[in-house]
């Protein structure tokens, strides 16, 4: 533990994965990146557009690589000090897959839909995605919360929009395991602007039991930036 981060939280200096060294080093000795970029969205980029879009590739990683660093995250003191040091510690994870997918996309609109996602998610060489599951909770307790009707629905306290709210309504409130990478990575997105906003409280991270699938979906979005420059860091030779 040789960094300080946010409230004193511990970093750990991180060794790169090879692609991303592969990457950097194609990046640093003066290689035309256009085949690499290609892999993922056939942009026909100015030389201008084309450094805007490295330049978003590697900060969206390194804002992962951050989150990857970030050991035992916590924000303050207190109970709730563990729950809100993993909400951020996704925050800053999704806002790293966010940005790196919209500058391998050479996207410039904002917020990543689901076709994107899973266009993305297409060119990967990813593991089946292992079932994530919602934490048992006692129905009773959400019902006033997930009552479309009621006016106190916690899914508008939670300043959801409609994608956000539905996956989430069907993860949590209906039960509904996630079994795809890129519903998982809804979620995460969901988790990140619920967090961002400053809806989702980490009292009620602790109250639901939402730890872990945070944590979780976290350590989901490392796995993807890993694949993502397994393929940005080979070379295939015609």
């Amino acid at each position: 533990m040789d960094r300080q981060g946010p409230g004193g939280a511990a970093f750990l200096r991180i060794q790169e994965k090879p692609g991303y060294k592969q990457f950097i080093k194609a990046w640093k000795d003066g290689e035309d990146l256009s085949h690499r970029l290609a892999k993922f969205a056939a942009t026909p980029d100015s030389d201008k557009a084309r450094v805007a879009r490295i330049h978003g590739i590697i900060r969206g990683h390194e804002l992962i690589a951050q989150a990857r660093s970030w050991v035992e995250p916590s924000i303050g003191s207190g109970k709730t000090a563990t729950a809100r040091g993993t909400q951020w510690r996704l925050v800053m994870a999704y806002g790293g897959f966010e940005l790196l997918a919209k500058s391998l996309a050479g996207a410039k609109d904002r917020g990543l839909d689901e076709k994107a996602v899973d266009s993305l998610i297409g060119k990967l060489a990813l593991r089946m995605f292992e079932p994530l599951a919602p934490p048992p909770i006692d129905k009773s307790s959400l019902k006033v919360w997930m009552d479309e009707e009621d006016a106190s629905d916690v899914l508008d306290f939670l300043k959801m929009d409609k994608g956000d709210r539905n996956r989430f309504d069907a993860w949590l409130g209906k039960q509904k395991p996630i079994t795809e990478w890129t519903d998982a990575l809804l979620l995460a997105k969901a988790f990140r602007n619920a967090t961002a906003h400053g809806a989702l409280s980490p009292s009620k991270i602790e109250e639901w039991k939402l730890g872990e699938v945070v944590s979780r979906l976290t350590e989901e979005i490392l796995r993807i930036d890993e694949a993502i420059f397994e393929v940005l860091g080979h070379l295939e030779v015609s």
